[in-house]
């Protein structure tokens, strides 16, 4: 009774709630103490990353200062007025702050850096003229202001504000007012560069680039010439009626010279290639980074107005090893001297060349060729010709005139323009100087443009008119002259001209002529298919390869009948076309269906054109025939350029337009190879060498052929036909076969990869070469 009295007591006199409030009190106290001690650690937190934070902070601004002092200390080496210290720093600091973060891109690849000096109104035009490049390349422009004029403030916000903000190239303004001179200037702005650029390109401000592909064209050079470590343009004056300079020459005694200054045709061929020099001008000069940077930048204590530019590629040849090139196709517009005026100009540029000459006089001597002003003009042209181009002097390398009967022309489908285009690469990249002239060209397919930028930047000459004419004014220049092509056993004054000059002869015949017309003639006797060809033998042929030092052939079945018929004393080297595995399809058999057929059709239907009529009327109908049931028809397209007319006819005839396909002239072949499944060559004759079955072969496309054919192809993996009956049958044995496709695709990969390999071609030219010279 007495405990639940207690109870009852207790919870009268609130005692429940008494104890939850103290409960509370507690509870509240020790959420208290937990966010106290919360607080304190979030404190110490932050105290922590504020000391960081204001650590890095003065970590940025040490290495600030000490970018400053390194570029004060450049420009003001030889200065001790604290007023022009003073103000330098001030316009260091003006740019340094004025570079917005979005400015520094990490993939920028490429500084345009350009020196103005108080022509507001030329740097308005080279500024348009650079921020409308058309490339893919991310790069920079960085101004340096010697002259510091309000005018010239103006010019630059209005070029970049002018233009999208998608567009608006990456750009940094560095004033410099005391004007420290070209060395120096170009220095300090080279070194607000962008640390992931890699090239540095110098502008005057008195040019104009004269294209939008200027910059892809120099920095497209430099990727491809692994020996050089600048690139330069080639520069006109400003309306382009005269040439300044394609490439510069540095001779023996100090003093240089624009090659081909004053000339009023600034795209002849000879100032049209990409060629190595001794100098570019430093108004327009392209320089790898790390190169420009580990010689100390332009020697502006030498050389504080001229000289500097050539000092540096000095450097680049004669210390490092490496190459100067010229880009033609780059075109500069420029106001020659335009910073002095002619006269000081020719007195600063005099004091250059002393100091210049007092440096580099070991290697002027060794590399550079007498001054030939004083020459007669025949030995001053050829003495300029070698000056031009470093590879034409070099004892080790030969002057090559090669002549050709089709242009070079990488697309052109036949396969003997890249043939030509091939052979003309590796001896480019042997280190020949070559020029190339074409003496008749395929009237249908010509060297366009496109064509003539690829052989520039192989650093070849091309002449596509006019051939005689360059031999004549050239006599004595070459060490070895190429002749390339059947056509030229029309070429009857090479053989009078090989008894009177020391060039050696190489004869290229990519197919032989006079053994086609042997055989033609007795097919003609033997046969009743009509042709109108007149195909008449040539013996004067015979007679120019009896004077040949070297003969190239095309495949092994001519390489043998040359060596069979020429004297012991003759060297035969084959040397086809040059085929890229890479490129082999990778479509597989059950995506493939049909048959290709390529041939060329110059003559019309005759000589060349008859095998296809002669397919189309007695070997396809059996294909289509004996073609299982079951299987989707097997299609046949015919490929070729200037298909006549008549062929069209003739397939309506025959019922086979819902088989055949006929297409005229394509500029690419990879859709073709990758969807038929074998590719056909029914020649009645030996004419020429079907480049396009080896083309085929290295693609992954197994071919089917006739036994005039397989003379020329020798050991090509293939099947070939002796009559129409087994030509059918290999052609639907092959063709619905998988396992018989894959077998001969891969015995012909095997075959170009011992035959068509580049290195094994190069070092078979290389043979061919040094052994005429020698």
């Amino acid at each position: 009774g007495n405990q639940s009295s207690v109870v009852i007591q207790y919870n009268m006199l609130g005692g429940p709630q008494l104890k939850a409030r103290r409960d509370r009190r507690a509870t509240m106290s020790i959420a208290k103490k937990r966010f106290a001690q919360n607080n304190e650690c979030l404190k110490t937190r932050r105290g922590r990353l504020l000391i960081v934070l204001l650590a890095l902070i003065m970590f940025m601004a040490s290495l600030w200062i000490i970018n400053t002092y390194q570029i004060l200390k450049t420009i003001h080496a030889d200065r001790s007025n604290n007023d022009d210290l003073e103000m330098s720093l001030m316009s260091h600091m003006f740019a340094y702050f004025s570079v917005k973060s979005e400015d520094i891109v990490p993939t920028t690849a490429l500084s345009v850096v350009i020196l103005t000096y108080r022509k507001y109104d030329a740097l308005a035009n080279l500024l348009t003229s650079v921020i409308a490049q058309e490339t893919s390349l991310n790069f920079e422009i960085i101004i340096a202001d010697n002259g510091c004029l309000n005018e010239t403030k103006q010019v630059i916000s209005n070029s970049f504000s002018s233009i999208s903000t998608t567009s608006i190239p990456n750009h940094k303004y560095l004033p410099l007012c005391d004007n420290p001179g070209y060395a120096k200037g170009n220095n300090a702005a080279v070194k607000l560069a962008t640390s992931s650029s890699r090239m540095i390109l110098f502008l005057n401000d008195d040019i104009v680039l004269d294209d939008s592909y200027f910059l892809q064209n120099m920095v497209q050079l430099r990727s491809m010439k692994h020996s050089a470590a600048a690139v330069g343009c080639k520069i006109a004056n400003a309306d382009k009626g005269q040439l300044i300079e394609a490439g510069s020459m540095v001779f023996n005694d100090g003093n240089g010279g624009g090659f081909g200054c004053c000339s009023r045709d600034i795209y002849a061929p000879l100032f049209s290639y990409a060629k190595p020099v001794d100098y570019i001008s430093g108004a327009c000069l392209l320089v790898d980074k790390d190169v420009f940077e580990d010689y100390g930048g332009f020697d502006g204590e030498r050389f504080p107005n001229y000289y500097e530019d050539t000092d540096l590629q000095m450097h680049i040849q004669h210390d490092l090893g490496k190459e100067v090139w010229l880009q033609p196709l780059a075109v500069a517009r420029h106001e020659e001297h335009g910073s002095f005026g002619q006269e000081e100009s020719k007195a600063l540029i005099e004091i250059g060349r002393q100091v210049f000459l007092e440096k580099w006089k070991d290697a002027l001597e060794k590399n550079h060729l007498p001054l030939p002003w004083n020459e007669k003009p025949e030995i001053k042209e050829k003495l300029l010709f070698h000056a031009s181009d470093l590879r034409a002097r070099n004892p080790h390398n030969s002057n090559i005139l090669y002549i050709g009967a089709v242009d070079p022309i990488t697309s052109e489908f036949l396969g003997f323009g890249r043939r030509t285009f091939d052979h003309l690469s590796i001896l480019s990249e042997l280190g020949h100087r070559v020029t190339f002239a074409t003496i008749q060209g395929d009237p249908i397919i010509r060297c366009n443009s496109s064509c003539r930028r690829e052989i520039s930047n192989l650093g070849v000459e091309f002449v596509p008119v006019g051939w005689k004419e360059v031999v004549e004014a050239r006599i004595g220049y070459y060490d070895v002259v190429v002749l390339s092509g059947q056509e030229l056993q029309k070429a009857d004054n090479f053989i009078a001209l090989s008894k009177t000059n020391s060039f050696s002869l190489v004869f290229d015949c990519h197919a032989l002529g006079f053994k086609e017309d042997k055989m033609f003639r007795s097919w003609m006797s033997e046969t009743k298919v009509s042709s109108k060809h007149n195909h008449v033998a040539n013996e004067r042929a015979l007679s120019l390869i009896a004077k040949t030092d070297s003969f190239i052939t095309g495949t092994e079945t001519e390489t043998q009948f040359v060596a069979d018929i020429l004297p012991k004393n003759k060297r035969v080297v084959m040397i086809g076309p040059i085929m890229d595995l890479e490129n082999v399809s990778k479509s597989e058999f059950h995506h493939r269906n049909g048959i290709l057929l390529t041939v060329s059709f110059e003559d019309g239907l005759n000589y060349i054109g008859d095998a296809v009529l002669d397919f189309l009327e007695k070997i396809y109908p059996m294909v289509l025939k004996h073609s299982p049931a079951s299987e989707t028809p097997i299609s046949l397209t015919i490929v070729g350029c200037g298909i006549p007319h008549e062929l069209h006819k003739t397939v309506s005839k025959l019922m086979l337009d819902s088989f055949v396909t006929i297409v005229d002239c394509p500029t690419l072949f990879d859709k073709l190879f990758e969807g038929h499944r074998i590719l056909s060559v029914p020649q009645l004759h030996d004419d020429g060498v079907p480049f396009m079955a080896i083309d085929a072969v290295a693609r992954g496309v197994p071919v089917v052929s006739s036994k005039v054919a397989s003379e020329k192809l020798g050991s090509l993996p293939a099947c070939y036909g002796e009559s129409y009956e087994s030509f059918a049958e290999c052609i639907l044995s092959v063709h619905n076969n998988e396992e018989k496709w894959l077998t001969q695709r891969q015995e012909g990969i095997d075959f170009i990869r011992l035959n068509y390999d580049r290195q094994k071609l190069t070092a078979a030219w290389a043979r061919v070469i040094g052994g005429s010279k020698g």
